[in-house]
């Protein structure tokens, strides 16, 4: 296997998502894709990458990894340099937005590592971009600076509120306009597994929510609670206790006068359902 490998102009940063030296950063992955031999930046995947640096500007420590990617047509001479020319596109536009070149990496796989089989085979046409955050700026990214209460956890949260009640998990917080969360989610849901596997008698509903706009036409609220529901029926939580639902921008927290108020509103709530 070859894997291409930019040098020019960008600095490989160091892979965070694997160093366990780095276990302070937290990662999400986001797919973007490409038509067939391009490597030009499709509509959908600019509004993607405007989304995510939307979400950068929030943040001082992060890194961004790029994995080019082929779908099974062509040569590897051929597929090599094209999927690091597509990484390397997403990089040029990163850094054509003010993004440090010392904090990207870009690698080109060809068709090594498919990630669909052939039945879906144009859906291997993509980059992985792979955001690195510093998990501890990440969880105070929202917080005031005045405060000095400690967090009330979520396991306490679930003891708190009774059956039709409701909490904010205010860390399970997603890209604009995508349902990928955040980085600072995974340890937020991982938190939220491990309460309703401490008490099993527990059943929830999962809602979804959006700012910034009245129309949910994608029904991006509910893809994002959908994401929480199965992260946690990935992680052993049994599906019959779980129920998801969006409530689009029907129940906003704040006038999203600011990025941040706004940030707080693409969000997911827990309403418990039976104790």
């Amino acid at each position: 296997m070859t894997i291409f490998k930019i040098k020019e102009n960008i600095v490989v940063a160091f892979l965070l998502i694997a160093s366990s030296a780095m276990a302070q950063y937290s990662s999400s992955k986001i797919e973007v894709r490409f038509d067939l031999n391009k490597t030009e930046l499709l509509p959908k995947t600019i509004k993607t990458l405007d989304s995510l640096l939307v979400v950068f500007k929030n943040y001082s420590d992060y890194s961004i990894e790029l994995n080019g990617h082929c779908d099974h047509l062509g040569t590897s001479e051929l597929n090599s340099p094209l999927s690091l020319n597509r990484a390397w596109r997403i990089a040029t536009y990163f850094k054509s937005k003010g993004i440090d070149s010392k904090i990207i990496s870009a690698y080109g796989y060809g068709n090594d590592k498919p990630k669909y089989d052939m039945t879906l085979d144009s859906l291997n046409r993509r980059v992985e971009i792979i955001v690195s955050i510093n998990k501890l700026q990440a969880k105070n990214q929202n917080k005031p600076t005045d405060e000095k209460k400690e967090p009330i956890s979520l396991d306490q949260k679930i003891k708190d509120t009774n059956v039709g009640g409701k909490f904010i998990v205010n860390a399970i917080e997603f890209y604009p306009g995508l349902s990928q969360p955040l980085p600072s989610a995974i340890e937020s849901m991982n938190e939220l597994k491990a309460a309703l596997m401490a008490q099993p008698k527990v059943n929830i509903e999962i809602q979804g929510h959006i700012c910034c706009s009245d129309a949910d036409e994608e029904n991006l609220s509910g893809k994002r609670a959908k994401v929480v529901y199965d992260y946690l029926i990935d992680n052993g939580i049994d599906s019959t206790r779980l129920a998801h639902k969006g409530f689009g921008h029907k129940h906003p927290l704040n006038n999203e006068s600011t990025p941040q108020l706004a940030q707080l509103n693409r969000r997911v709530e827990i309403m418990i359902t039976r104790k």
